[in-house]
């Protein structure tokens, strides 16, 4: 009898010693998938990206122009006497910038396209024929639909 409650009292005390307490998840953050707020998430996500890559591309892409400029009328005017960069500055800046500007655009077109899906994803009230009992004659009953395009 010992033994017996011996044995269920450390089986009590290894299951409360070693047991992990129940870990409760945390709530998704944003809209769930698929749905129309999700697409106007992703949207506005794409228009803000859009937004700061193209005009930091422009700019990036001006000023490798003037660094390239400038470094052209130095030679010039030094006569070749000056060193120069070579151009590596200017070069490296402007691929910067036309990356950014071809990702912004990318971003826009994207987001067009989200917002096109989140439109076409509306639901709406349909009239369907249905027949009454123990009649020929059909009632329209309204119905609701899901539209999905892509």
């Amino acid at each position: 009898m010992k033994k017996i409650v011996l044995a269920l009292a450390f089986l009590i005390l290894a299951t409360t010693a070693y047991s992990q307490t129940p870990v409760t998840p945390t709530p998704t953050q944003g809209a769930s998938k698929y749905t129309k707020a999700y697409y106007l998430e992703k949207r506005e996500a794409n228009m803000v990206r859009g937004w700061i890559l193209t005009p930091t591309g422009a700019v990036l892409m001006g000023l490798s122009f003037a660094l390239a400029w400038n470094d052209a009328a130095t030679s010039i005017t030094s006569l070749g006497t000056q060193k120069s960069n070579n151009g590596a500055t200017s070069g490296i800046m402007a691929v910067a910038g036309v990356a950014g500007v071809v990702i912004g655009t990318i971003s826009f077109i994207s987001a067009g396209q989200n917002k096109r899906r989140a439109r076409s994803m509306a639901v709406g009230y349909e009239q369907v024929p249905l027949p009454q009992q123990g009649g020929l004659m059909t009632k329209a009953v309204p119905a609701v639909g899901l539209k999905v395009a892509f």
